[in-house]
């Protein structure tokens, strides 16, 4: 981790500013989560940290008790220092526009994504966005898209970045009854659902709610 947080560091600005939308997609998703373990790394176990959230907001074992840790802790990338703030809102939503990157950024928590076992690059980058999505609903089972009680659950990513999310033209009439922030998070779930789902969230029928988002660390002991 150190070697390659040292690679990140030297990256020559003036190359990066010629490479394309997928190679500084791959390069910016993997410095977040590659940080993102830094943070962990630095301050494990953060149940010990001298930091801990007195007023117990958020479980003992997470991110959220180190604090700064995405708004004003810095890490150096290309001669230059940047928050994992800037990195994902700045760079990866604002500027690079994708919205799949919330399938693949961890935050090193339980609600987030899992991290990939491999990092990123720009070759292959669009098919394993389209997996991580599929992985996100199905393997992950981020998403719960339940027939038996006639209900669609969804994280609260789909609520805190609806608007990354823009309504697919050709599915958005199936999600007319529902609040209108809903329906672009609702076109991107049905684009990787599998037949069955399909059917059942075309019918426009189901109750719609947002799960709880577990800050809790995603770690193995």
């Amino acid at each position: 981790l150190d070697r390659y947080l040292q690679t990140l560091a030297n990256v020559d600005p003036q190359a990066h500013e010629s490479w394309t939308r997928q190679q500084k997609l791959a390069f910016w998703i993997n410095a977040y989560n590659a940080y993102t373990l830094r943070a962990i790394v630095d301050h494990y176990p953060v149940t010990h940290s001298i930091f801990a959230d007195p007023l117990r907001r958020y479980p003992a074992d997470s991110i959220r008790q180190i604090p700064g840790v995405w708004g004003w802790r810095k890490w150096p990338v290309m001669g230059s220092k940047f928050t994992l703030d800037h990195m994902e809102h700045t760079i990866l939503r604002q500027d690079l526009k994708e919205p799949r990157i919330h399938f693949v950024l961890v935050c090193a928590s339980i609600g987030c994504p899992l991290l990939e076992s491999r990092a990123f690059d720009a070759e292959h980058l669009d098919q394993r966005l389209d997996r991580a999505a599929v992985n996100y609903l199905y393997r992950d089972r981020k998403v719960q898209i339940d027939r038996a009680q006639n209900a669609v659950r969804l994280p609260q990513i789909f609520n805190w970045f609806a608007g990354d999310f823009a309504p697919d033209a050709q599915t958005v009439a199936f999600f007319a009854r529902y609040p209108r922030a809903a329906v672009g998070p609702l076109t991107w779930v049905y684009r990787y659902a599998n037949p069955g789902d399909k059917e059942f969230m075309r019918q426009g029928k189901f109750d719609l709610t947002y799960l709880e988002y577990d800050w809790a660390l995603n770690d193995r002991r």
